[in-house]
């Protein structure tokens, strides 16, 4: 086992509480641009489920591929527009870089669009070999390396990651003005506390949870 590493990573993250369920906020996730991934983790939640008040015959047409033409086929147009609020919850200001249709109902001047995918850029420099680590672990644990000491990794790894990106968050945030924060807020909608599993890792449209 790499001790070394594993202090390092513990030592970031001393006196951080673990908040893995406040709310749909879902941190950890390899591919943040991915509409796709995003989409087919928010429906097979139950609490999306129950927001969206699936029929059983919805439920019973909804498959683990979770593609938007697909969800936009059995689901009608108010619960489709309120999966995309959730979506923009789950991937939180980082979708304003990857959404141009975000970025037009928020008005983004030419500098901030600049400025807010600099920062992006700038944070992905120190979250990348974090979540490499965490979806390595995830796969499969270091030789020599018993159950226990891997998950105690993976604790220290999500919490570090978790982190990064609340200050990421900040920063995206602090770049928008007080209206485009107001907008960007009301295009989420009503908060939904989702119970993110601890350990959830998405390689393409393939759902791995420890």
């Amino acid at each position: 086992m790499n001790t070394k590493f594993l202090s390092l990573v513990v030592l970031s993250v001393i006196l951080v509480i673990p908040a893995y369920a406040q709310d749909a906020r879902c941190y950890a996730v390899m591919d943040e641009s991915s509409v796709h991934d995003g989409l087919a983790m928010l429906i097979q939640r139950e609490e999306v489920k129950a927001d969206l008040s699936l029929s059983a015959d919805q439920e019973t047409a909804l498959t683990e591929d979770g593609s938007r033409s697909q969800l936009q086929a059995v689901l009608d147009p108010p619960q489709m527009v309120r999966l995309n609020q959730l979506l923009i919850q789950m991937r939180g200001p980082v979708i304003i870089v990857t959404d141009t249709n975000i970025q037009s109902q928020l008005q983004l001047s030419a500098d901030q669009t600049a400025t807010l995918s600099n920062t992006v850029s700038r944070y992905e420099f120190w979250r990348w070999p974090f979540i490499n680590r965490y979806g390595r672990q995830q796969v499969a644990g270091i030789v020599r390396q018993s159950m226990d000491e891997r998950l105690a990794e993976l604790d220290a790894l999500y919490l570090a990651t978790t982190e990064i990106i609340k200050d990421r968050d900040k920063d995206l945030l602090h770049t928008l003005s007080n209206e485009q924060r107001r907008v960007f807020e009301q295009l989420g909608g009503r908060p939904l506390s989702i119970a993110w599993p601890k350990h959830t890792m998405v390689f393409g449209d393939n759902q791995k949870k420890k």
